[in-house]
């Protein structure tokens, strides 16, 4: 009987072939954005799930004050004096330790690399469960002198990955001992694919290096709150995070500075997995779900559409339906027929869907440096999805018509009329008017977005970027203290008009804020600044207009912050601020 059906259906495809190719291509654009959008969400959702007891790791986020106006709901780090009164204050917590990335000059022998270099603390290994090619967590990292490099980096300097024992040399003065080489971790991690692709793991040296280059203290501080600095924690197995939130936010109330507390309200525990979303999450936007929401709209779409036509056609083949009823056809059976005829058309468009994402996929890939994988033959769970989707969408598609078909009248159906009562009617106009809502929805949307990007790409940023160009990674030994020489250089090269150093990007969202006031010790004055440190024509440099004043002088004595003049608080400095800084401080002008 079934195979009647099957056999049935596909005589009717043949015969309509019209029909056929718009129903089948219109289902075929809806699940194709819908199996993508799981795809794309299932594979942003399960990052870094192959560490063991990833279910039990997690990094201290900390939680922007709005108040502070930094744009950002919060980020997945924290100040380094966290890390060790986390051990002090929830002794209950397994493993803590904190990590920095930054890059360094790395070298064997005469050839050199700025090298992307994670810095951490030792009990890392033991929160972090790598697959060790050479080595083990035991002999990881015994002392300061330990590197441990991934296989792919080992590469880079050796040439093969058999390096134990070897040596690199760190910032040219510093001999490092290869003690261990990790598999390189998979590109659904954090520590391997994200925003920034220089941070990616590839060489790992200890903690207590970090002292030693930036001159910081082995128990930390509450002056930087960078992404470069996280702490990562284990907790014991059936601890939740809630029950430690009140006493993790006690470290913060106890012992943070006040500037701090009118930064950050408060620090949390994010997810493993959840690592990845730092871009979303930050600016409180929930990607996941509105990928999944997007994707199931636009199958929605889709079935309607699928509904509407078969609706329509519905009425040829009233003529069929009432020799079939004559013949002895029971409802039910009507109505599994077409039922069945709409998973078949459903099976066909999951055919071209999935081959429009497997050619598709490798593009995006590559495009986006993702290593997403659609396994619908050796992923159980993926073909289960696939099968019962196909099922789904033929059933939701196929139950109106299959129920309006196999309740005609077997009179009127042989004379090629078909009456539609008042609840079908109804049913058929909201149908028309959700995939019109619906449609209207998508295109609003899309173009809300559109203008959005463009209105990025085209605002005036206040500066003069079209034909600026940045020269990073001057803050290295030998090269900063030669950096008016490096300047005169630059100003020789044809082409350069003018040259200028500043502390950070103009546009870099940057954690470098300071409280200030106008009035010593009033509370009610102070405002919370970002601050950046320029060179005596950076604005003429990127063409910053100025609204009232001038620019920084050397024939201004108080122009320039020297060492003895940051020590000494009594002495005066100019300073240039932005009409919003003027505004929060209440001036008119």
């Amino acid at each position: 009987m079934f195979k009647n059906y099957i056999v049935t259906a596909l005589r009717n495809f043949w015969k309509n072939k019209l029909y056929s190719f718009i129903n089948i291509g219109g289902l075929a654009i809806g699940l194709t954005v819908f199996v993508f959008a799981n795809l794309f969400a299932n594979y942003e959702s399960t990052h870094d799930v192959f560490f063991e007891n990833s279910e039990r790791i997690y990094a201290i986020k900390s939680n922007f004050n709005p108040a502070a106006e930094l744009g950002v709901v919060s980020i997945n780090s924290t100040y380094t004096a966290v890390g060790p009164l986390i051990k002090q204050e929830v002794p209950e917590i397994e493993k803590v330790a904190r990590t920095a990335w930054t890059d360094l000059i790395i070298n064997r022998q005469e050839v050199k690399f700025y090298q992307s270099v994670h810095l951490v603390e030792p009990e890392f290994f033991d929160i972090f469960q790598f697959e060790y090619l050479y080595g083990n967590v035991s002999q990881a990292m015994p002392d300061t002198n330990s590197v441990v490099l991934t296989e792919s980096t080992a590469v880079k300097y050796f040439g093969r990955t058999n390096v134990l024992g070897e040596i690199l040399t760190l910032n040219n003065e510093r001999d490092l001992r290869v003690t261990g080489v990790i598999k390189d971790l998979p590109r659904n991690s954090h520590l391997a694919q994200n925003m920034f692709d220089d941070e990616t793991l590839e060489m790992i040296i200890n903690y207590e290096i970090f002292h030693d280059i930036f001159g910081t203290e082995p128990a930390g501080n509450w002056s930087n709150l960078s992404t470069s600095l996280r702490i990562y924690v284990r907790l014991p197995e059936g601890a939740s995070p809630e029950n430690l939130k009140a006493r993790l936010n006690n470290i913060l109330d106890s012992f943070a500075p006040e500037r701090v507390k009118n930064v950050i309200t408060s620090i949390d525990f994010r997810r493993l997995k959840d690592m990845n979303l730092l871009a979303w999450q930050a600016i409180g936007i929930p990607a996941i779900l509105i990928m999944r929401f997007l994707g199931f709209l636009v199958l929605t779409i889709a079935c309607i559409n699928f509904i509407n036509l078969a609706t329509a056609q519905a009425l040829g083949r009233a003529r069929e339906i009432g020799i079939r009823k004559t013949m002895g056809a029971s409802r039910a059976r009507l109505a599994v027929q077409f039922l069945v005829e709409a998973v078949v058309i459903s099976f066909f468009a999951l055919l071209i869907a999935v081959a429009v994402i497997e050619y598709a996929l490798p593009a995006f890939n590559s495009a986006t440096n993702k290593a997403m994988i659609f396994s619908y033959f050796s992923d159980l769970s993926m073909t289960a999805f696939l099968i019962l989707t196909v099922i789904g969408v033929g059933l939701f598609s196929g139950s109106f018509p299959a129920f309006l078909l196999a309740r005609l009248d077997a009179s009127q159906a042989l004379h090629g009329t078909m009456a539609l009562g008042r609840w079908s009617l109804f049913f058929r106009k909201f149908l028309v008017i959700s995939q019109n809502a619906f449609s209207v929805f998508l295109i609003i949307s899309v173009m809300v977005a559109y203008l959005q990007i463009n209105n990025v790409k085209n605002q005036n940023l206040g500066f003069n970027s079209e034909n600026t160009m940045l020269l990073t990674r001057i803050d290295r030994e030998g090269v900063n203290e030669n950096f008016e020489t490096l300047k005169a250089e630059l100003s020789r090269v044809p082409g350069v008009t003018s040259v200028a150093g500043a502390s950070q990007y103009p546009y870099d969202q940057s954690n470098n804020t300071r409280t200030f006031g106008l009035i010593p010790g009033d509370e009610a004055t102070k405002v919370v600044l970002n601050r950046i440190s320029v060179d005596y024509n950076f604005l003429e440099t990127l063409q910053i207009p100025l609204l009232a004043g001038r620019e920084f002088s050397k024939a201004f004595a108080a122009d320039l912050i020297g060492q003895d003049q940051a020590e000494d608080n009594s002495r005066t400095t100019n300073v240039i601020i932005s009409r919003l800084a003027a505004t929060q401080f209440g001036w008119e002008t």
